[in-house]
């Protein structure tokens, strides 16, 4: 209930206000690196969500049907799964193809600070697969749903759930 009534007050604030023009570009440095930041980039970027998001909400649509249970706040396992089962040791991650490099037509990279971006995206992937080891190393079975396979709908993610956890 309070995230709709932040949703609706945020929505009435930016019905009210007229939308202020670009104030150029800004520089920071982050990581070392000296980076372009404009405000429009900046609002855009503040509104991608790390939790609730509609692929993860899908995923777990597929697998409350297919009759799995599990747990979301799994911030003590190696990664912090979007989705676990301790019990029977299955965890599920869904990864957005941008953030992740998936490969498909979503994992562009940005023309501006393009250094930055390609570095902040190679530390994604190694982070990703040190993550995966790490989860396997303690005997969980790891599957990766990826953001645009979510967007076919939930019958072929059902089928490729069941197919990954049908082994435990």
């Amino acid at each position: 209930m309070k995230r709709l009534r932040q949703k609706t007050v945020l929505r009435q604030r930016t019905a009210e206000a007229p939308a202020a023009p670009p104030l150029g570009v800004r520089y920071r440095v982050r990581e070392g690196r000296l980076l372009e930041v404009d405000d429009v980039t900046s609002a855009r970027m503040r509104r991608v969500r790390q939790r609730g998001t509609r692929p993860e909400l899908v995923v777990r649509r597929a697998l409350t049907a297919l009759g799995y249970h599990y747990r979301l706040a799994n911030r003590d396992l190696p990664g912090s799964p979007d989705i676990a089962n301790r019990r029977q040791r299955w965890v599920v991650f869904v990864h957005g193809c941008f953030w992740h490099r998936h490969g498909c037509k979503a994992s562009t990279t940005p023309t501006r600070n393009r250094d930055f971006w390609e570095a902040k995206f190679a530390r994604n992937v190694a982070r990703d697969q040190r993550t995966t080891e790490a989860l396997e190393a303690l005997d969980y079975v790891v599957a990766v749903i990826w953001e645009c396979d979510t967007k076919r709908g939930e019958p072929p993610i059902r089928a490729e759930l069941s197919r990954l956890l049908e082994s435990r």
